[in-house]
């Protein structure tokens, strides 16, 4: 969570109608969140800051799932083309 900032999990339409917030708060560790649709479907996080981690977001709920540590930041996590 960065201070003075709220994080906020949502989706909307393509042309900006429907937002619906799903989750809010401190959801995805220090800030400087990256996250990037997988070619298989799953929503995937890192963090750009401290703790550098990799994690999956549950699309409905907004919660995460931790898979592994990362000894180093980067912060794009989009490659390669995705079929959706």
């Amino acid at each position: 969570r960065i201070p003075g900032y709220q994080v906020v999990f949502g989706t909307f339409a393509l042309d900006g109608s429907g937002y619906e917030i799903i989750a809010t708060g401190s959801l995805y560790g220090a800030g400087g969140t990256q996250i990037a649709l997988g070619s298989d479907g799953v929503l995937y996080g890192g963090n750009a800051r401290s703790p550098y981690s990799l994690f999956s977001i549950d699309k409905a709920t907004g919660q995460t799932t931790f898979i592994a540590d990362m000894t180093v930041p980067f912060s794009d996590l989009a490659t390669g083309p995705c079929a959706y």
